[in-house]
């Protein structure tokens, strides 16, 4: 079994949520208070390479205007 996100990733990744977009910032911070904790490494990663898109890709992504590629 996949540990859970430890403290010292969850800071890091709560850190890494805020952006510059109101609108993703708002999503973020109601995602990270309600599953972020719950995540096991392998969605860790999958959130961290989105993380790494610019603002304005990650929320199509979201907001599903753009699919993700693998």
């Amino acid at each position: 079994m996949d540990a859970i996100l430890s403290d010292l990733d969850y800071r890091k990744t709560k850190w890494r949520l805020r952006r510059g977009l109101l609108e993703l910032d708002i999503l973020l911070e109601n995602f990270a208070e309600k599953s972020l904790r719950q995540l096991r490494n392998e969605e860790l990663h999958q959130l961290n390479q989105c993380l790494d898109l610019a603002d304005n890709d990650f929320l199509e992504l979201i907001i599903k205007k753009k699919s993700a590629e693998k």
